[in-house]
């Protein structure tokens, strides 16, 4: 199960963790997937953010969708942190299914 970051001490640490078998550490807020990071998002089926939102929002998470497979969009599992609103995320899913 790979894992998504943009903060290279974040990802390293899951990795040493054993939490991931993989990182991309990669802005996607800013800029589409590489090659590579599109490769390894394309097989995946689930999308699981905790304590992400906010900081990983619309624009990244609408680069991964379209990373992902196209046979079905992911199924989305996010922990939002109080302080951010997940209402426009959850409202522009909804009208895009």
């Amino acid at each position: 199960m790979p894992g998504l970051g943009r903060a290279q001490f974040s990802t390293a640490y899951a990795d040493w963790a054993g939490t991931r078998d993989g990182a991309i550490t990669e802005n996607l807020e800013e800029d589409a997937p590489s090659t590579q990071a599109a490769r390894t998002l394309c097989d995946c089926d689930t999308i699981i953010s905790t304590g992400t939102v906010g900081y990983f929002g619309m624009p990244s998470l609408e680069r991964t969708i379209a990373a992902t497979s196209h046979k079905a969009q992911p199924w989305i599992a996010s922990f939002v942190l109080c302080m951010f609103d997940y209402a426009p995320i959850a409202a522009r899913r909804s009208d895009q299914s």
